[in-house]
């Protein structure tokens, strides 16, 4: 009997190890996930977005053709070959009057050539062509670089939303904690006799409207971190894990440092100005097609009625010819006039994008700078408003638990506290928001989210 407990003790014991060392690994998992910090979950998504992929894809599209566009300056070499035979039937011919039976008859002729055509003069088309390829690969890189920006800015405001609302739960978290140790206090009174019992149901309907709004914010910030993993690339399914957050207020730039570097830095800006130089090459070209073209050319042909007559006998069956081709444009349906009148208008318009954009970028950033001195100011009110209502709430406490106050009082005190709490996450994340989006436009936001 003794073997017999101590063997069944053993299988206990194992069995306890066994339902044990998986639930105790997967604690030791969650608990050892380190958090993704703003920098991290920028290049997570810089590795995964397609927008991103895209864009270089573009650049190396533009660099192709850039390098098709220093191709037309070099002469053309091309061969040809060409075999042929003519199978002719008995027929009837005539000839000085006199007809006679022709018999069938079969021929073969084939021919190879060479030819080599150079450009001289193209009215300034090959030129232009050169220097569109060249803004079009500045623009591509512009655009990337653009890409990876909007794709950082998407990121920045992704992790500042689930940092807002963690905050948030937080927040009712400490408001629930209140409502509920507020229920405690008032049912010991009444248990006392000291309050009727409809400040429990009060205090009781209180607490249960926070339980509510916790709910509702928690499922915000599984809606937010699901959304943080889209904007990555991840899926969204995957576990977010942010580090604290620590406010630290938004560096102000100077309104006209600002302005100058935002004209000289912008990305959208770089776009519309090159749309604008873009638009200069392609009038260009079209006024090219108005002016004469002359071309160089030169041919070495073989001619024969076998096919070893075109690789043997070098000194027979052989034409060569060499010359200089000039193209006047003289009328083509107006087709030419209407091209560089279309050219000119695209100009103008690309123009007045671009002085239209230097306007909106100027304002965006006076209103962007605007905008976090004012939060600047919020801020540090809405901390004053914050002591000031945890202080009311504690002295509504001590007068309610006196009995010169009502359980409304506390209540009202209370939901003001949560408020006060409520409005100052929400400005500082505010105004991390509107720091980015000045970092942005300044063009400084790729540079930091790499340091």
């Amino acid at each position: 009997m003794t073997k017999l407990k101590f063997l069944f003790l053993l299988l206990i014991l194992g069995m306890f190890c066994v339902t044990t060392v998986p639930i105790t690994a997967q604690e030791n998992s969650v608990s050892s996930q380190a958090s993704l910090s703003l920098q991290d979950c920028i290049q997570i998504a810089l590795q995964n977005k397609a927008d991103v992929r895209i864009a270089r894809d573009q650049m190396r599209i533009a660099g192709a053709q850039r390098q098709a566009a220093w191709g037309a300056y070099l002469p053309s070499l091309s061969f040809s070959l060409r075999g042929s035979q003519t199978e002719q039937g008995v027929g009837r011919r005539f000839f000085s009057g006199i007809e006679f039976t022709a018999p069938a008859s079969r021929r073969e002729y084939y021919s190879s050539g060479l030819s080599l055509n150079q450009p001289l003069f193209t009215g300034g088309r090959l030129l232009n062509a050169k220097k569109y390829a060249d803004l079009n690969y500045v623009q591509a890189q512009v655009g990337y670089e653009a890409t990876r920006e909007q794709v950082i800015l998407d990121v920045t405001n992704a992790y500042f939303e689930v940092l807002r609302s963690r905050e948030f739960v937080r927040v009712y978290e400490q408001t629930l904690e209140s409502s509920e140790a507020q229920v405690e206090l008032v049912q010991e009174r009444y248990n006392l006799g000291a309050v009727a019992q409809s400040d429990v149901f009060k205090a009781q309907t209180r607490a249960g409207n926070d339980r509510i709004n916790l709910l509702q914010q928690q499922n915000t910030l599984s809606l937010r971190k699901r959304n943080l993993n889209l904007v990555m690339g991840r899926d969204p399914s995957a576990a977010v894990v942010l580090p604290d957050f620590n406010y630290a207020p938004p560096e102000i730039p100077d309104m006209e440092q600002a302005k100058q570097q935002a004209l000289q830095a912008n990305r959208d800006l770089a776009q519309y100005q090159l749309d604008v130089q873009k638009s200069r090459a392609n009038l260009a070209i079209a006024r090219s097609n108005l002016l004469p073209s002359l071309n160089a050319f030169m041919g070495y042909d073989r001619t024969g009625f076998s096919m070893q007559d075109l690789y043997k006998d070098f000194d027979l069956n052989w034409s060569y010819s060499f010359g200089v081709q000039v193209s006047v444009p003289i009328f083509n349906n107006f087709q030419n006039r209407t091209r560089v009148d279309t050219r000119r208008l695209e100009n103008s318009i690309a123009r007045q994008r671009y002085q239209d954009a230097r306007l909106a970028i100027e304002m965006q950033a006076e209103n962007l700078i605007q905008q976090l001195e004012t939060y600047r100011e919020i801020i540090a009110l809405n901390e004053i408003n914050l002591n000031s209502a945890e202080e009311d709430l504690r002295l509504a406490r001590e007068r309610y638990n006196i009995g010169q106050a009502t359980l409304l009082d506390v209540l009202d005190a209370q939901a003001a506290l949560t408020n006060a709490r409520r409005i100052l996450v929400y400005t500082k994340f505010d105004a991390k928001t509107q720091e980015a989006q000045l970092e942005a436009l300044l063009g400084e936001l790729i540079n930091k989210a790499q340091e």
